[in-house]
């Protein structure tokens, strides 16, 4: 796997991210600081998936897609039920960070089977640069 399959592997889990660059931005800062927060959460989740996610496979992988469907489906009503506010940022922080967990658990299962496929010497670090810019931009 070269640069550009490493970039188009970016690219597929940081589309995820773009839910968040749909909001109005009011302020500019916290629209940065979002940004930083989401794209942290989608880097630390893929490296957490590629160092543990080979012990932990056979204890979730009866449900895993169960948890995942039910909370971004919760989150999706909850979103089409309050859009008519005008809130530019996420309505509190919990808010906010429940999204960036959910947009982030498909990225934790690619980093589980990722690293499974990666030939010896692959440089890891370029897929964890490349997940954070790119959801960095998408926002």
């Amino acid at each position: 796997m070269g640069l550009v399959t490493s970039t188009f592997i970016s690219c597929g889990l940081s589309m995820d991210t773009f839910v968040f660059g749909l909001k109005p931005v009011y302020n500019k800062l916290i629209h940065l600081k979002e940004s930083f927060i989401v794209a942290l959460f989608q880097t630390t989740l893929f490296f957490l998936g590629a160092t543990i996610g080979k012990e932990l496979i056979p204890y979730i992988e009866d449900w895993d897609h169960w948890i995942i469907l039910l909370g971004l489906s919760w989150f999706g009503i909850k979103s089409i039920k309050e859009q008519g506010s005008n809130q530019g940022s996420f309505a509190t922080k919990w808010k906010f960070i429940l999204l960036c967990l959910l947009v982030s658990l498909d990225t934790l299962a690619i980093g589980f089977s990722l690293i499974s496929i990666l030939p010896l010497g692959y440089n890891f670090l370029l897929i964890l640069f490349l997940i954070s810019f790119i959801s960095f931009y998408f926002i």
